[in-house]
């Protein structure tokens, strides 16, 4: 006995397959995902706006954009993340190469103006 709920899903693929077989689709989104307006789209592709809006506002369109934002979000963390270690690892090997000069009275003293005084309640 089948459920339902498994027509709906594999009709609901079904239509996302076919959305996205559609050649005119794949344009419009790569055109959209390249940074284009409405209107370069509509120039370069000879549609009317109207269809180009339909295309956008639908499902299966935005559900793509969508996966493909996450993408670009997840991708430009990892490369902040990166970055930020690579300027740390670097300042920190100046530092080291640095702090030999340096007498340890006058590190002490830096140091206890980083760390706040201690004050009651405070281990």
């Amino acid at each position: 006995m089948s459920d339902p709920n498994d027509k709906k899903i594999i009709e609901y693929k079904e239509q996302e397959k076919k959305f996205w077989n559609d050649q005119r689709n794949l344009n419009v989104y790569n055109l959209f995902v390249q940074g284009k307006s409405i209107t370069d789209i509509c120039t370069a592709l000879n549609y009317r706006p109207l269809t180009v809006e339909k295309i956008i506002t639908t499902a299966f369109f935005v559900k793509r954009l969508e996966h493909h934002l996450r993408g670009v979000m997840f991708t430009t963390q990892v490369a902040q993340i990166l970055a930020k270690d690579n300027i740390f690892s670097k300042l920190w090997d100046r530092v080291r190469d640095n702090i030999e000069d340096i007498p340890p009275e006058i590190c002490l003293k830096e140091l206890t103006k980083l760390f706040p005084q201690k004050k009651d309640g405070m281990i």
